[in-house]
């Protein structure tokens, strides 16, 4: 950050919480649950591995993860570097992730084990990815770079990254209805307001325990998670909802806010233990 630039970026803002309150929850994902100081240590861990190998502003970087502690680390590891993150949504196909993927002029594609079948399908067309930009997060297989071999001599000291306001922070996709999804762009400016108005707006605090019910890679979940993450709060993400596990998961979590889409609700209050 330039030295007469007053602007806090939100990679800055989450180091500020892992300096202050390292060893409290920042996320949990099923039996996943990792404090403040470590989530930013594996974040900035993330981006130096990226900057080492080249990458960083201009580039644009897929995730293609199911929800867990990783694809978070991973995402916001990815600004930091300040790269520009494209989540993309597992329930497309193979082809459209292609289109995507060949759409964003995507660098490197991180992916999880549920995914991999799927790049395999289309990988020989993927010539815009560097050769060694196939990461694999929770699996091996031939052409792909494992995560922890990518990690491997990355430091965990915030990086010396500057950002503008005008940066891309991510490229959310639609969801299509009318064609083929379109790539929206999201400035870290289009951020930090999407952080502090929604936190403002939905009471967010220090001592917040957010739930997020749908796929971390879908802009409705980031109203969960960016106010969160922007106080300090804790982020809980549900591996897969079920009715069942959310009512068991807002008790043992001890869940202040949440988000959900209509047919979640309804079959919540379907479900006869909601009594």
């Amino acid at each position: 950050m330039p030295i007469d630039d007053a602007q806090v970026y939100l990679p800055e803002l989450w180091h500020t919480h892992a300096r202050y309150y390292p060893h409290k929850e920042a996320v949990v994902c099923g039996p996943v649950r990792r404090t403040w100081g470590d989530f930013d240590a594996n974040m900035s861990r993330l981006a130096n591995a990226l900057i080492a190998a080249g990458m960083g502003r201009g580039d644009k970087i897929v995730v293609l993860m199911a929800n867990s502690v990783e694809i978070l680390e991973v995402m916001f590891g990815i600004v930091r570097a300040g790269a520009c993150v494209v989540p993309l949504s597992g329930l497309l196909t193979a082809e459209q992730v292609a289109t995507l993927i060949d759409d964003c002029g995507a660098s490197a594609l991180f992916c999880s084990a549920e995914y991999s079948a799927m790049v395999e399908e289309i990988r020989g067309g993927l010539d815009q990815i560097r050769p060694d930009g196939f990461v694999a997060v929770g699996f091996s297989g031939p052409g792909w770079q494992g995560y922890e071999e990518f990690l491997a001599g990355a430091g965990s000291d915030m990086p010396a990254v500057s950002h503008s306001l005008s940066d891309p922070f991510n490229i959310i996709y639609s969801s299509g209805t009318t064609g083929l999804p379109k790539g929206i762009v999201q400035t870290h400016r289009a951020r930090q307001h999407w952080s502090y108005s929604n936190a403002i707006e939905l009471g967010f605090s220090a001592d917040s325990r957010a739930l997020a019910t749908t796929p971390l890679y879908s802009n409705g979940t980031f109203l969960m998670i960016l106010p969160a993450l922007f106080v300090g709060a804790t982020l809980v993400a549900m591996p897969a909802f079920s009715p069942r596990g959310f009512l068991e998961t807002v008790e043992r979590e001890r869940i202040s806010h949440t988000f959900m889409v209509p047919p979640q609700f309804i079959a919540i209050l379907a479900d006869p233990e909601i009594e």
